[in-house]
């Protein structure tokens, strides 16, 4: 089921992810729009990992990021068009993007011929969260009937509303033509600031203007470079959480532990991993700390990824013994700076 050709026609069948008789958990009356994407999401069943074949049960925190994102004003109509999550690796990015990306092709956020977009910096990335949605629409008899999955082309269409999901990669050209109603924007700390990444990023964010209700999601680890497209949403984000900016059509949630904290105090660490000790490894986090305590070009790798800080991964951070305010502590950094051309952004020090 779900792997037809192109033109093919879908089964007879009950209405969209309903049993004969009695309605999906997200129709129900009296639910918010939030609270049917989050009933969606729940009724799917985990696909991989420790936790497989369970019930996908949004945590506290994942629920308050998807109140955020699909919070509504008058009629009914979304408030938040750009949503942005920043967290440290293995903390569930690619399965809620899957889930909120079939909640828009075949849940309650589906519209007519909408179109939903992944796009990545490289094919094997975008390809990510097609595995994960393709898996997603094969653990349910009711969806996998309804969409036609395209596995070369990494495309999947709903043939009861002609909305399609396509997962990009590098190529803007590609981006040139289509018309999304949805843009998730996976890993966006690797696309850089110039070039194709640029490129792709602003075919696609400029092209939702004949939509009603837009949305671009950006869930990515963070990057070191200032300038980079990531690292500018993350401020932008960050002013308006603290009320600099006024822009309510921004939501963004960084997860993140400060840069000036001690890397290796566990209990900092769930400030960038909200899942740490639930569904994201505690020994295997420890594990990494240990030899980041060890291996100096190991620890600027578990400050970025680890940490979600922004740092260089392909440096080294300074000696923990050489951190803080002291003469000693600004001589290395003068020092370092100057081996690598004066950028002290390059050995993880931020002004």
């Amino acid at each position: 089921m779900g792997l037809r050709g192109p033109g093919a026609k879908p089964a007879t069948m009950p209405a969209p992810g309903r049993r004969r008789g009695r309605p999906p958990a997200w129709e129900k009356s009296g639910l918010s729009r939030s609270d049917r994407v989050i009933a969606f999401i729940e009724s799917l069943r985990i696909t991989s990992g420790a936790h497989a074949g369970r019930r996908f049960r949004l945590r506290p925190w994942q629920r308050q990021i998807i109140r955020a994102w699909y919070a509504t004003a008058g009629r009914q109509r979304r408030i938040v068009r750009t949503g942005l999550l920043t967290i440290a690796r293995k903390n569930g990015k690619t399965a809620l993007c899957a889930a909120i990306a079939l909640a828009h092709l075949v849940g309650p956020e589906v519209e007519s011929r909408g179109q939903i977009v992944a796009a990545a910096s490289d094919r094997d990335q975008s390809g990510l969260i097609f595995d994960e949605l393709v898996a997603f629409i094969l653990g349910n008899p009711a969806f996998a009937d309804r969409c036609n999955i395209q596995r070369h082309a990494k495309i999947i269409e709903d043939m009861v509303s002609g909305t399609t999901f396509r997962a990009l990669s590098s190529d803007a050209k590609k981006a040139h033509g289509l018309n999304p109603s949805v843009i998730i924007l996976d890993e966006l700390a690797q696309w850089g600031h110039e070039g194709l990444g640029r490129d792709l990023y602003t075919a696609l964010t400029t092209s939702t203007g004949a939509r009603g209700e837009p949305l671009t999601l950006v869930i990515s680890t963070q990057t070191a470079d200032d300038l980079a497209i990531m690292s500018q949403l993350v401020d932008y984000g960050k002013a308006v959480a603290a009320g600099e900016i006024h822009d309510p059509s921004f939501s963004a949630h960084v997860f993140e532990v400060p840069l000036e904290a001690d890397p290796f105090d566990e209990a900092l660490w769930p400030r960038a991993n909200p899942a740490l000790g639930d569904f994201r490894s505690l020994d295997e986090m420890r594990i990494a700390a240990a030899r980041a305590k060890q291996m100096p070009s190991e620890l600027a790798t578990f400050r970025l990824y680890y940490l979600n800080q922004r740092v260089y991964a392909e440096e080294r951070w300074l000696p923990l013994d050489a951190a803080g305010n002291s003469v000693k502590a600004q001589k290395v950094i003068a020092e370092i700076s100057n081996a690598l051309g004066g950028n002290p952004y390059a050995a993880g020090t931020k002004r």
